[in-house]
């Protein structure tokens, strides 16, 4: 079975989702972050203070494209895995690329109190993601096969979702 890719901006249950269809459609689960935080050593955070953005965006790619040489697993990419065109291609290449959406004052909401998202730390950090919002959301919608607002959804039944619509 070819893989199933989540998308979305921070908040919007990646991988609370992906962690839920992999259990109910017996595959494998992956998340990018984590495996960046388990391969390099350090968490996200501190990727982003010692080594920069640029350094995560490359271990991003690369753990990306090793996700993709397998098949029936759900990757819960990060937020930002959209942003290289390259990594849109890898992943509608190998699977469903699924966008997990929420209205932007629900995502902030989530997210808003959150200290492990380095793209926050910033003087005016709701300003920054409604920015980020702007700016991802046409990219998360163009590079998905499907989207679903999971904005009063849990993650079991937005998981059901996709597997009625993706993997039946």
């Amino acid at each position: 079975m070819r893989n199933i890719y989540l998308i979305g901006m921070m908040g919007a249950g990646k991988t609370a989702t992906g962690k839920a269809l992999a259990d109910l459609a017996a595959m494998d689960f992956l998340d990018l972050d984590g495996e960046i935080e388990s391969e390099t050593h350090q968490s996200i955070n501190e990727i982003f203070l010692k080594k920069g953005e640029s350094f995560f965006r490359a271990e991003e790619k690369r753990i990306l494209r090793r996700a993709a040489g397998q098949t029936n697993t759900v990757v819960a990419t990060g937020g930002g895995v959209i942003l290289d065109p390259e990594n849109v291609e890898t992943m509608r290449a190998t699977g469903q690329v699924i966008y997990l959406a929420a209205p932007l004052e629900i995502l902030w909401k989530r997210v808003r109190g959150k200290q492990d998202r380095p793209l926050l730390r910033a003087s005016d950090p709701q300003t920054l993601f409604f920015e980020l919002f702007r700016k991802r959301g046409p990219l998360y919608e163009a590079a998905s096969h499907g989207k679903i607002d999971t904005e009063d959804l849990a993650p079991e039944a937005a998981a059901r979702w996709i597997i009625e619509r993706y993997l039946k």
